[in-house]
């Protein structure tokens, strides 16, 4: 749905563009190790972060989801677990949603952090720079977390 860009705000590690492009190779990765090609992707390149502004226009977005799905042959959707505390997440799992019913697919749902404890933003996307932490539903103690992409170098 998006690209990932923006999970790092402020760091002069991982600027937005470096970290799209990371997210987006991520992505071909993950696909060629299922026995996909990265040419099976499609990117819709919405706002990362921004998912909730996108709210009247999620009916184009899972018709857009759906034109994908049919062209495909899929049977299988699966998105974000409509329970994590992400706002990306929760648009993508009601747009998932809504793309299922228009094509009869089977929706499948993973948790990406429904187990664990996040900050978050007063728009309510995920920060790690914020102070406020906001539990999971579903939260439960667990080893502390290794960092999300890679060590800083400190500069």
């Amino acid at each position: 749905m998006t690209d990932g860009g923006a999970s790092h705000p402020g760091s002069r590690d991982w600027p937005r563009p470096k970290l799209a492009e990371l997210r987006a190779a991520e992505l071909d990765a993950a696909i060629a190790a299922l026995g996909g090609a990265a040419s099976c992707v499609t990117r819709l390149g919405l706002p990362d972060g921004g998912m909730l502004g996108l709210a009247p226009r999620y009916d184009e977005i899972a018709a857009q989801v759906a034109q994908t799905i049919r062209a495909a042959g899929a049977r299988v959707l699966i998105a974000p677990a409509p329970t994590d505390p992400h706002c990306d997440h929760e648009a993508t799992a009601e747009i998932a949603r809504r793309a299922a019913r228009r094509t009869g697919a089977r929706l499948l749902f993973y948790p990406v952090w429904s187990g664990c404890t996040i900050r978050a933003t007063a728009r309510g996307c995920p920060s790690m720079s914020n102070t406020a932490s906001i539990p999971s539903p579903r939260a439960r103690p667990s080893p502390a977390p290794s960092p999300p992409i890679a060590a800083s170098t400190g500069r």
